[in-house]
Formats: C-alpha cells, sequence, structure tokens
C-alpha cells in the first residue's frame, strides 16, 4: 500500500519540514511499512526560502531598493552560514524522506500525476485566504489531480487569523471527495462543520505525534560550541513580532543567562546574544532539547519545547498556538508581548506533569483516528 503526501515539506522552516516528517514516521509506524512517500511539488521561487522563517539575508528579501545595499552586504559577510544552513535542510530532506520526482508547477503535476493507494494531505493552511494561490496550493494539496476517492487530511491548518471564512465552491467542491478531514484547530472545524455533512475532528499537530525517542536520532549538535547554559529565542517574522536586540539584552540582564537565537531578522550579535545562522532542522532541535528556557512567537517553538519538556513562553495569540496550549493546560505561558512577559515571569519554570500525561491521551486518541482512516481507504 503506498501512500502519498503532499504538504509544505521543503521550505526550509523547521516547523513545516519537521512537522512533515513526523506524518510520515506516524504512517510507516501505524501501518507497519515504510511506503508513505511525499509528493515532491515545490513552486522554484519557493525552493528553500519561507518568508516567515527564512532568514533576511537570502536574496528575496531584498526586493526593496532601500534595503537591497544593506542586505546585500550583510549577506556578503554571512555568505558561508547562509550556505551552510541551505545545505543543512537539503541533507536532512535527503537523509530522512523519501520524494517522488519533483514537480515545478500545477501543470507537470496534472499532465503527469503520482499515483498512491491513498493521498494525504498534511500541514499548514489548507485553506488560504490568498486568491492568487488557488493554483499553486489549494489545487495540489486538496489532490484536484487525482480521482482516487482515498484522500485523508490529517493536522492541517487553515489561515489562523480569521474566526471565520466563506469558502469558495470550487474548494468546497473538492473538501467533498475527502474520506476523512482532521483539523488542527477548533475554529477551523466549526467553520468546515458548516459545509460538510461529516464530522470534523480536531487532532494535534503532526510534530507532536512521535514520542521524544522518535526525534533523538535527528539530532546533532550546531557548529557553534555552546559551553554555558542559554536560552533560547527562536523569532520568526509576525504582527506579534518584538524580539529585537533591546529586548532580546533586557531578557538576558532580567535571566543572567546567555541569549542564543536564531531569527528571521537581521543578525545580533554581542556581550548578551549569539545569531545562529547555519542552522538546520538537526541543529535546530539540539538547540531547544538543551535549552535552560525557549522563548519564541512560533507555534512549533513552542510545541517542541512542550515536547522536550523545556520551560517555554509563546508570544503572540494566534488560534493555533491558543488551541495547543489551552488542549495542554499552558495557556498561563501564552503572552501578547516581550514587555508582559518581562513583567509577569521572575522565573520560567513549566510542571509538565499534567500537560504530559495530556499529550500522552492526545497522541493515542489521534493516531487511532489517522489508522481508522487509512483502514477506511484499504
Amino acid at each position: 500500500m503506498k501512500i502519498g503526501i503532499i504538504t509544505h515539506h521543503n521550505n526550509h522552516n523547521y516547523g513545516a519540514t519537521l512537522q512533515a516528517w513526523a506524518l510520515s514516521n506516524s504512517i510507516n509506524k501505524l501501518t507497519n511499512s515504510n511506503t508513505a512517500e511525499f509528493i515532491n511539488y515545490y513552486l522554484p521561487e519557493l525552493r528553500g526560502f519561507s518568508h516567515p522563517a527564512s532568514h533576511l539575508l537570502y536574496k528575496h528579501y531584498s526586493e526593496k531598493e532601500k534595503l537591497k545595499n544593506e542586505f546585500n552586504d550583510l549577506r556578503e559577510k554571512f555568505i558561508n552560514e547562509i550556505e551552510e544552513r541551505y545545505r543543512l535542510f537539503e541533507l536532512f530532506y535527503k537523509e530522512n524522506m523519501i520524494f517522488s520526482k519533483p514537480y515545478n508547477n500545477w501543470s507537470e503535476l496534472l499532465s503527469n500525476p503520482p499515483k498512491y493507494d491513498i493521498y494525504i494531505t498534511g500541514g499548514d493552511n489548507m485553506l488560504d485566504t490568498v486568491k492568487w494561490v488557488f493554483d499553486s496550493v489549494q489545487y495540489p494539496h486538496l489532490f484536484a489531480f487525482t480521482n482516487n476517492p482515498n484522500k485523508i487530511a490529517y493536522g492541517t491548518g487553515m489561515y489562523s487569523g480569521l474566526m471565520d471564512y466563506n469558502i469558495e465552491f470550487k474548494t468546497l467542491v473538492l473538501l467533498r471527495q475527502y474520506r476523512k478531514i482532521m483539523l488542527r484547530e477548533e475554529n477551523g472545524a466549526n467553520i468546515l462543520k458548516k459545509y460538510l455533512n461529516n464530522p470534523i475532528d480536531v487532532v494535534i499537530d503532526s510534530s507532536l505525534l512521535p514520542d521524544v525517542s522518535d526525534y533523538l536520532s535527528l539530532i546533532k549538535k550546531p557548529f557553534y560550541d555552546i559551553r554555558e547554559s542559554y536560552i533560547f529565542i527562536y523569532s520568526i517574522a509576525s504582527n506579534t513580532n518584538d524580539v529585537n536586540e533591546q529586548t532580546i539584552m533586557e531578557i538576558s540582564k532580567k535571566y543572567k543567562k546567555k541569549i542564543i537565537l536564531v531569527n528571521s531578522s537581521i543578525p545580533i550579535n554581542n556581550e548578551y546574544v549569539t545569531t545562529l545562522i547555519d542552522t538546520g532542522p538537526s541543529e535546530w532541535l539540539c538547540l531547544i532539547k538543551n535549552a535552560d528556557v525557549v522563548i519564541t512567537n512560533s507555534f512549533h517553538g513552542a510545541a517542541f519545547s512542550i515536547l522536550f519538556n523545556r520551560p517555554f513562553i509563546v508570544i503572540g495569540k494566534d488560534l493555533r498556538k491558543i488551541t495547543l496550549l489551552n488542549t495542554l493546560k499552558l495557556s498561563e505561558y501564552n503572552v501578547n508581548t516581550i514587555d508582559e512577559m518581562l513583567y509577569k515571569f521572575n522565573d520560567i519554570n513549566v510542571n509538565f506533569t499534567l500537560p504530559n500525561e495530556i499529550l500522552d491521551n492526545e497522541r493515542i486518541r489521534c493516531k487511532n483516528l489517522l489508522t481508522e482512516a487509512i483502514e477506511m481507504c484499504r
């Protein structure tokens, strides 16, 4: 039984890459096989690049003329680290994931589609609100290229900034072909229930399906030699992103810890902060696992902090973070701003006893749902 997965797997985003790996790993374990394969569809302009998670030093951020010279100077300064980051992501894909032949556009996918017994959609923003991406994102990710009825969605997300969303008819036609849809956010499930007769289950993100032990074989130490305890800050571009040089230095001074930073902004390097650019998914996992504390505005930054039981604070209250933290009884560690965090927490300690118990139960429930969906398609 061959299973084809489509998700945003190859845009050099830590969370997207690891949740893709986690879904295939979980499917292979549940089916006692090694037949889960990624449909290697991507837009060439997005290869190795993800707008909210790649480094600003990449050429895609230099389109505005006023920023061009600044970024060109920085790219020249950090060119080795930038190229190493790219290499580490590509190495992760090669070592840990199985792919179909590449498809560079929708036409290639439609003219010669990959054939599987079961098709599974995973990952963020299955239903994107941007009109222009319908052909390049929704058509392929909702399997418009095949009439095979064995279609499943697991842990997919809808655009998390909306409390409501009007689904277009052409999207609805594709969604009604799915045997089972399991969404990551309750809000998305409630929206879809208004359009579909079938029940929509809310499940944990696929990155949380594997146990910690499953991730240990992926972990690699960063090239940077870290010899002291540290706070790991993982900051991605967002509307709630107030993680800048001043606030990071305030964090370091208050908690008396060195800061290791992976971010999507300009590098910060001083006596308090070291920015690591040459960091792939395996090294990123290591940074979280060994941190004294993790501070992040990323959903997956929070998810992996919980997975490794690292004390954490997550900044920003979008719906996917709220769903995750409410489910695991950890909502008190979700703040709106860095200032709120500095005011509220003199020390950052998290008791993971109850969250671990809830997560174990959620894993069992969600793996059962995924198994039932796969069995339905046999």
